[in-house]
């Protein structure tokens, strides 16, 4: 400390400005893009020497916890939410509430004048056309439209709209009830509870491990699903191949409906591990992002440290990624292809069957800024094959993840 100079050198060698946690490197350049570049060289350069640590079995856990999976309890609360019908006493669960306008056209006629919003959900039940109804927060004037879908709302924390939800098919048929009946539930096999043991690695935000979550069984059907490797599509960027993702992936969708498929039963456990741990309300739906299948093959294939969601530091955008999962099933030679922390000095350093946790908003609804962007080192031999979950709060079957990017996006 005697030998640091006034400029932030440390004796002959530079020393860019730098803040910690998260770890965040300014460089020494001039203001604006330069700037900016330079620090993010520095990070990517302490990255890769991070990488090259293939033998040191990763970050050690702060502490080691026991969760307990109850498939048959979990199975059946989870399908009959995901079944359930809306109220007939209620009009409130018909409607998909979202800050926001619908745009001009398409309007009805309501000919009652000035109603309760009670009494406008109730009127818009009762009119074939009505698809939903929009007003300006503090106003008594609704207007009722036609032909207008959850995707169409124009974002404005000024106004409210209310969309009518898709009311499922099995609502009206005898089908739901049959499948859903005491008897068929007792028919069912399922596995008898099963402890885990959860590696902790940080509390805050939370990074844990399971080791064999998954099973050699379950492995094989996600990879038969993710598809051959000449079928899996490479990464791609604006103009060409990737740079930055160097990786083959193709998606997988859940049949939430089918509870025997061993698909189905990974996917709800990876569900109830998150509700549990996090606290968050997600539950595998049509509305949440499929399974992402990822392989790395290649010498040298990586992808380079990235945020899966908001991570700088703001509040939670309703219907955005909040946690992310990844399921090893297959580990490269040497201890390569570890993932990466980049900016909290945190690393994993994956065992064949298991899972990863991270989460990114805290219970205060504000983003992470920065702890959890996270990199998959490049692999030396072999090949990995992961499957990537993304998790939201908001989704449903008829407002899925697409629109909310979209609604986003405007």
């Amino acid at each position: 400390e005697d030998e640091e100079e006034k400029d932030g050198s440390f004796g002959p060698f530079p020393v860019p400005q730098y803040e910690l946690n998260p770890l965040t490197i300014h460089g020494q350049r001039s203001e604006g893009e330069d700037r900016i570049n330079h620090g993010l060289l520095l990070l990517d350069l302490l990255r890769n020497y991070t990488c090259t640590r293939t033998q040191d079995g990763g970050s050690i856990p702060v502490q080691i916890e026991e969760w307990v999976y109850d498939e048959r309890s979990n199975m059946q609360e989870a399908y009959s939410k995901r079944q359930s019908c809306p109220s007939e006493e209620s009009n409130t669960n018909k409607y998909l509430k979202i800050a926001g306008y619908l745009p001009a056209g398409n309007d009805l006629v309501n000919p009652l004048g000035l109603l309760s919003l009670q009494d406008s959900m109730k009127w818009c039940d009762e009119t074939p056309k009505c698809t939903g109804f929009t007003f300006e927060n503090g106003s008594d004037k609704f207007y009722f439209k036609s032909n207008f879908q959850a995707r169409h709302v124009n974002v404005d924390n000024s106004w409210t709209s209310y969309v009518r939800r898709s009311m499922p098919s099995h609502c009206s048929s005898t089908e739901y009830n049959n499948n859903n009946s005491p008897q068929r539930q007792q028919q069912e096999d399922y596995y008898a509870p099963q402890k885990y043991q959860v590696k902790v690695l940080r509390r805050e935000p939370l990074v844990i491990v399971v080791p064999n979550f998954l099973t050699e069984e379950d492995c094989n059907a996600l990879i038969d699903a993710g598809g051959s490797e000449e079928k899996m599509g490479a990464a791609h960027e604006a103009g060409g191949p990737s740079s930055y993702r160097k990786s083959y992936s193709s998606n997988i969708n859940i049949d939430y409906d089918n509870r025997t498929s061993v698909l189905t039963r990974i996917s709800e456990k990876q569900y109830a591990l998150v509700r549990d741990l996090t606290g968050y309300d997600v539950h595998g739906n049509l509305g949440q992002e499929p399974l992402n299948a990822v392989l790395y093959k290649n010498i040298g294939d990586e992808y380079r440290p990235h945020c899966d969601g908001p991570c700088n530091g703001g509040l939670y955008p309703h219907g955005s990624r909040l946690a992310t999962s990844i399921v090893y099933c297959r580990t490269a030679d040497g201890g390569s292809g570890q993932t990466s922390f980049t900016r909290s000095g945190m690393m994993v350093s994956p065992k064949q069957y298991d899972f990863l946790l991270f989460a990114y908003r805290y219970e205060n609804f504000t983003m992470d800024n920065g702890y959890t962007e996270h990199s998959g080192c490049p692999i030396s031999g072999g090949k990995k094959w992961i499957g990537t979950q993304w998790y939201r709060e908001g989704v449903e079957d008829d407002i899925s993840w697409n629109i909310i990017d979209d609604i986003h996006d405007m």
